[in-house]
């Protein structure tokens, strides 16, 4: 099902040439889905547990969440725009 969802909305995406780090980080989403996605009764659900949750290699003395580094590594321009929308 999310395979299904992600090549319609994105197609086929390919990672970088010589970056394993790309590829990592899809295997651990996918086990990460895989692992939790019974708990939850649709995608949407899922993705917002997976964005807020605690994660390990962010600033943990901040308790800092994947939605929080995302958007404390965007430009301050892309931020402006956000808000907007």
């Amino acid at each position: 099902m999310l395979s299904k969802i992600l090549f319609e909305n994105y197609g086929n995406l390919s990672s970088r040439l010589n970056n394993p780090q790309t590829n990592g980080k899809l295997e651990r989403l996918w086990y990460e889905y895989d692992r939790h996605r019974w708990h939850f009764s649709n995608l949407k659900e899922w993705i917002d547990f997976y964005n807020n949750r605690l994660h390990g290699a962010l600033k943990l003395e901040w308790a800092e969440r994947p939605n929080e580094a995302f958007q404390r590594k965007l430009r301050p321009e892309c931020l402006i725009g956000m808000m907007f929308k």
